[in-house]
């Protein structure tokens, strides 16, 4: 299993999107361009740092884990099966369904949804719920 790490910009509490995507070491250059590292400080959960330059204004960044094996693959998804499975809402669950996909499925997902979706009706006919992050 690999790690890489996300810088991630929420300008609303309610929306949280990727900025970048790389080594820890780029996520800290490019953290640096918004604050000095030291204002940064880790949050509980393992691998995540976390500025807050108030309520419309923070960051983060976060680790991810890349599954390189089948055997991986199918570890992190029972793990973020146990982890947010049993969150209420069926949006919530929606996003356990797309995220274990997604991790399943590796570089094929884009292929793996768009063939699902495909129907009678031509490539649209059905439609794939990413849901919502609990």
């Amino acid at each position: 299993m690999r790690t890489a790490y996300d810088l991630l910009h929420r300008s609303n509490p309610n929306i949280g999107y990727i900025d970048k995507r790389g080594t820890f070491d780029t996520m800290l250059e490019a953290a640096r361009e918004v604050t000095s590292p030291t204002d940064w400080r880790p949050t509980p959960n393992r691998g995540h740092w976390f500025y807050d330059a108030g309520l419309d204004d923070q960051w983060l960044i976060v680790e991810r884990q890349i599954p390189e094996t089948d055997a991986e693959r199918i570890q992190l998804a029972l793990e973020l099966i146990g982890a947010y499975g049993q969150t209420d809402g069926g949006h919530h669950k929606a996003w356990v369904i797309d995220q274990t996909a997604r991790l399943l499925t590796g570089d094929g997902y884009e292929a793996w949804v768009a063939e699902w979706c495909d129907g009678e009706d031509g490539p649209d006919t059905y439609t794939w719920d990413e849901g919502i992050a609990p």
